[in-house]
């Protein structure tokens, strides 16, 4: 692979300007920025691979897909805080899902779902979950889940949908079946939901994304969709900026769409099975980060964009020490330790070989672009970034 002269810049997860909302979201599933703010991500990377809505109804929606994300801490109006996320687009009323796993704690938490988690909504978290080979769905490298979220909607009349929601707290291993409720209504019933959690939604939406174009503007534009409500206290009352990952899912929780909050650029390809899915593999952040008092530390991690033969594939790390040359590895073999003398450090690739170096600007990021080789097509590689005595982690890749 040949080291390429051009500069692109890595897309990450900015966080969010420290502000609050000066009275609360009301959960109806209309979502603005009067209520929120400023979108904290707005899709112009990934047309839908599950269907265009077309059906305007209040209700139903013959489609599924996420065009922004909005996210705000406020009071409640009774003096207690409370996470409120608005997700504009469409959720398809046969089932479909939306899953939101938030971090409330740096480092600490599910970077990878295990086997044993709590069973909401029939087995959801097992489904995404190791199968007991080692595998199990993988955030990026800074993301660990502390909490889930999941929502749904379907038997619908045109008018009326019923949504359901389930919530599990992975750091004490507890679940929940939250209860019922239908478009615009965000009060759940029928369920054990001890924190009052409300979520529901307005499928009317039209317009935004398609299954051809993500288009920011036309995404931009879209106001309504899923709203949920978390008091801050079913979280924990954590201190630290929260991270929330957003995807919409098959009805068995067994089949990732193409709808992912954060980095993306892989086109309307579903990512399908939750358990071989791994974001830090994608390039850019599979999440959004919520302002709550406390930044994260930034940590060196590298992000790889999608890899087709015979064209260029865009490569960025964050968090390298300011101006150090950064170095890029790659191997053909897979996972192993390799001492580096020159760089006293070991990376975690098996006879790894350099593919090019750049250096840092002065917040930590470096780019390259590079070429793939068509005789590439269909194998994986391993990456791994590194300078003096650091290094990212490491992310395999197969080429398309």
């Amino acid at each position: 692979m040949k080291k390429s002269g051009t500069l692109l810049v890595a897309t990450a997860a900015m966080a969010s300007m420290a502000t609050y909302a000066a009275a609360q979201p009301i959960v109806d599933g209309v979502v603005t920025e009067g209520d929120y703010g400023a979108p904290l991500w707005v899709n112009d990377t990934n047309p839908t691979g599950f269907g265009n809505n077309l059906d305007p109804s209040v209700g139903c929606a013959d489609g599924s897909e996420i065009d922004a994300l909005y996210a705000v801490i406020a009071d409640n109006g009774l003096g207690d805080m409370w996470l409120y996320i608005g997700i504009t687009g469409n959720l398809e009323s046969n089932f479909n899902k939306l899953e939101l796993f938030i971090d409330t704690t740096e480092g600490v938490g599910q970077n990878i779902l295990p086997a044993i988690n709590p069973d909401v909504d029939f087995g959801a978290l097992q489904r995404m979950g190791d199968d007991g080979s080692g595998n199990g769905l993988a955030f990026d490298a800074l993301f660990t889940a502390n909490a889930y979220f999941t929502m749904t909607n379907g038997n619908c009349d045109g008018e009326f949908t019923e949504v359901y929601a389930n919530f599990a707290d992975l750091d004490n291993q507890l679940g929940y079946y939250l209860g019922m409720t239908s478009n615009g209504i965000g009060f759940l019933e029928g369920g054990d939901n001890p924190f009052g959690i409300e979520a529901t939604i307005d499928n009317s939406n039209i317009d935004g994304i398609d299954d051809l174009v993500a288009d920011y503007s036309a995404a931009l534009a879209v106001t309504t969709g899923i709203e949920i409500a978390i008091p801050m206290a079913a979280l924990g009352d954590p201190t630290d900026d929260l991270l929330l990952c957003a995807f919409i899912n098959g009805g068995g929780h067994d089949w990732i769409s193409s709808q992912v909050v954060g980095g993306g650029l892989w086109g309307a390809d579903n990512l399908a099975e939750p358990r071989t899915t791994n974001f830090a593999a994608l390039y850019g952040n599979q999440y959004v980060t919520v302002a709550n008092g406390t930044p994260r530390t930034g940590a060196f991690i590298i992000h790889v964009g999608p890899l087709y033969a015979g064209q260029n594939g865009q490569f960025g790390v964050e968090g390298a020490a300011a101006n150090e040359m950064v170095y890029w590895a790659y191997s053909l073999r897979g996972l192993g330790s390799q001492f580096v003398p020159p760089l006293n450090v070991i990376l975690d690739l098996h006879k790894p070989a350099e593919v090019g170096h750049t250096r840092a600007d002065a917040n930590g990021h470096a780019n390259l672009e590079l070429k793939i080789p068509g005789p590439a097509a269909g194998r994986t590689i391993w990456f791994q970034g590194c300078h003096f005595e650091a290094k990212t982690n490491a992310v395999a890749v197969s080429v398309q």
